[in-house]
């Protein structure tokens, strides 16, 4: 059963964000007077669907996601209509292959607005110590069970996304000194140590539990501008930890997750309910729209902006067999990255 809930759970988040991130590419590339064929929720054999002016919509067989289908979007597919993808502007194609991943960003910006207006901003008065390892770093600077945890690197801390912040804050200093700012009592007190260093990741070895906590609803507004704000968050976290990771100061096996992982996610989020499971959503749209936009392989977004932008340089197009070549690379690239996220997988689940 639980297999069952986390396929169906990655089918509906993987659908869910994927055919945003194609609506993106649609709207635009419809604003722009491209002949769009196919907007598909899934891939595979076409299930049911409509016709609306020349574009086909459908459900598809595999909900892994989706894809739109535009008239001459491919090296060598171009027909010489001046409504092909190829025959627009290469500004304008920047622009329709840039709205797929701000599509992706807005739909986390509109699950994390609706959540706080709907079931409100999680608030907490304190972050207490719950418990400490013996000998880490936490039980050295004399850190105690009930200290309220205050501040930390001069920075606030009264909200989860606040206390998200000092997680960050503390992972990202293994081995270099962190301060934070503790209630003992009635009593504030300064205290330094140095995290332990583990795969990448600072360390103090300590617990933390919110006490108080609740729920604030919070009005258009302002849950629309908190949701920017969370996932302007995510969106630095990601590409940190990235960075950390290409570096050498992150373990890729703590950072990143495949197919498996996400199902494993999925599931665990839906069986915690419906808001558990649009925060993934959320967070998974902010990954898979960086992913495209950001990692330089030629089939995806980022990628096939890149070689736009160099062909503005240079002034003109690449030759129909360089791009065919840049294709083929970007399929062995995809293919190289999924291999190494099965791994990550594999190496996570498995008791060695």
């Amino acid at each position: 059963m639980d297999v069952l809930i986390s396929i169906a759970a990655l089918s509906l988040v993987l659908g869910v964000v994927v055919s945003v991130h194609e609506f993106g590419h649609l709207i635009v590339a419809k604003l722009f007077g491209v002949r769009v064929l196919t907007f598909s929720f899934g891939f595979g054999k076409r299930l049911i669907g409509f016709r609306l002016g020349e574009t086909d919509y459908r459900i598809s067989l595999v909900p892994l996601g989706g894809y739109v289908s535009l008239s001459g979007e491919n090296p060598g597919d171009s027909s010489g209509d001046d409504r092909d993808f190829t025959s627009k502007p290469r500004w304008q194609r920047v622009l329709i292959l840039f709205a797929g991943p701000a599509m992706n960003g807005i739909l986390a910006i509109v699950i994390f607005s609706a959540i706080f207006m709907a079931v409100g901003q999680t608030q907490a008065t304190h972050f207490v110590v719950e418990k400490i390892e013996p000998d880490s770093p936490a039980s050295i600077s004399d850190l105690r069970i009930g200290d309220k945890l205050q501040t930390a690197g001069g920075r606030p801390v009264g909200s989860l996304k606040q206390y998200l912040q000092v997680i960050q804050y503390i992972e990202n200093n293994p081995d270099s000194p962190i301060s934070l700012e503790i209630l003992r009592g009635n009593e504030p007190i300064d205290i330094i140590m140095t995290p332990d260093n583990r795969d990448g990741k600072g360390k103090i070895g300590a617990g933390f539990n919110a006490s108080d906590l609740r729920k604030e609803r919070l009005g258009p507004i302002s849950a629309f501008r908190e949701g920017t704000s969370l996932t302007s968050f995510f969106v630095k976290l990601t590409l940190e930890s990235v960075g950390e990771v290409i570096l050498g100061k992150r373990s890729a096996k703590n950072s990143f997750a495949g197919p498996i992982g996400i199902a494993s996610m999925s599931g665990s989020a839906a069986s915690q309910g419906i808001v558990a499971l649009l925060g993934l959503t959320a967070l998974i749209s902010i990954s898979v729209g960086l992913a495209n936009l950001v990692l330089p392989i030629p089939i995806l977004d980022g990628g096939k902006i890149y070689i736009l932008f160099a062909e503005m340089i240079r002034r003109k197009d690449f030759s129909a067999r360089i791009q065919q070549r840049l294709a083929i690379t970007g399929l062995i690239l995809i293919a190289a990255l999924f291999a190494v996220v099965i791994y990550i997988d594999l190496m996570r689940i498995m008791p060695f």
